[in-house]
Formats: structure tokens, C-alpha cells, sequence
């Protein structure tokens, strides 16, 4: 016998009786409240990790920023005669919601980096203020977040890269939006010309 669910509610087709529907209404309707369904939760849990986001980040960078004014710059701060860096955190890696970065400083001031994470990967070439690794920088990055399927955008621009006396790191900085993937077809999300670009982590000279 036929399972007809929704017989005493009429049919999903105006002007057509329950029992004539077409051959394969129940699959076309599960698909479609899926898809709404996906949507509206999605579309929830972006805005709330987007919110956890800004406020870890606005967190992080007040308290980087008061532990760098705690401590004197000038008591060996650029002390580091390392050559390379390893950076770890929240957005880095080209994005990643966590990622990690290597960086290699090639001459007294200019560094290249390339990181990877969960799910994205990123290059960037660095200008140090100072002719030591562990100096803040000036940073020209590019960000690809996501990977296949999962591919959402692409984007390259400034940033300016905090590095306090200790471990913490901070970045901020603008974006130019290069192009979108799979990830985002078929949402109500509209890429802007300019986007804002931040990140917070670790960082240890190598």
C-alpha cells in the first residue's frame, strides 16, 4: 500500500488531488525542505560564529596590546637572531578558522610566508619594521578559504601584523575579494568590493 503522508492536508500542487500527484513529489518536496532547512541553520551558525569571532578577536588584540604597553620595547624586544618563524591561531593559515604559518626571513627586513589550516591555505610576502623575525610587519597576503567543494572565497590585500614583546600576534588589514567557489552558490551572500581581514595567534621564533 502506498504512504500517502500528507492525504489529509490536500496536495503540494494546486488543483491536483492527493492521490494524482506526480511520480516523485515526496522526493522533490524532502529536497526542497532540506534545503531550506540547511539554509536557515547555516545561515544561523555563520552569524554566531562571525559574532564569537569578532569578539575573540577585539579580546585578543585589547590584551596583546595591553601586555605589549606593560613591558619596555626596549629590553632586548628584537633580540632574536632566528631565521624563521612558526605562527599558529584563529584565522591564520590563509584564513582558516585554525591554521598555522611559517615564515622565512630572507634578507634584514623582508619575509615570505606560507601557512595552511582548517580548511584554506595562504601566502604572503612580509616588510619587518624592525630587521628582526620577531618584529611586527607589513604584510601583502593572499587568503583561500576552502578547498574543493568546500571553496568559499578568495582574496589578496594589506595587513599590518602586531608581534608584542612575548607570543601573541594580531593582523588587520583589507582585502580585495579575487573569487567565490561552491561553498557560496546558491546562499544570499553578496561579496564586497572591500572586505576586513584579522587574525590572532602565536607566534615562535624557530
Amino acid at each position: 500500500m502506498a504512504l500517502n503522508p500528507r492525504a489529509s492536508h490536500g496536495s503540494f500542487f494546486p488543483g491536483q488531488a492527493p492521490g494524482n500527484r506526480p511520480a516523485g513529489w515526496w522526493g522533490v518536496r524532502r529536497s526542497q525542505l532540506y534545503h531550506n532547512f540547511s539554509s536557515a541553520v547555516a545561515e544561523r551558525e555563520g552569524g554566531l560564529n562571525l559574532t564569537i569571532m569578532k569578539r575573540a578577536f577585539i579580546f585578543l588584540l585589547v590584551s596583546g596590546l595591553c601586555c605589549t604597553t606593560s613591558f619596555s620595547q626596549g629590553e632586548d624586544l628584537f633580540a632574536s637572531d632566528k631565521k624563521v618563524c612558526l605562527t599558529a591561531g584563529i584565522l591564520q593559515g590563509g584564513g582558516s578558522l585554525v591554521g598555522v604559518d611559517v615564515e622565512i626571513l630572507a634578507t634584514g627586513r623582508l619575509g615570505f610566508q606560507a601557512g595552511a589550516g582548517y580548511i584554506g591555505y595562504g601566502l604572503g610576502i612580509n616588510y619587518h619594521l624592525q630587521p628582526y623575525i620577531n618584529s611586527s610587519f607589513i604584510c601583502l597576503g593572499y587568503w583561500h578559504q576552502g578547498i574543493g567543494d568546500s571553496f568559499a572565497q578568495s582574496m589578496i590585500g594589506p595587513s599590518f601584523v602586531l608581534r608584542t614583546r612575548k607570543i601573541f600576534t594580531a593582523q588587520l588589514g583589507i582585502a580585495i575579494p579575487l573569487d567565490t567557489g561552491p561553498a557560496l552558490e546558491g546562499t544570499d551572500y553578496i561579496q564586497p568590493p572591500v572586505m576586513l581581514t584579522y587574525s590572532v595567534g602565536i607566534f615562535i621564533p624557530l
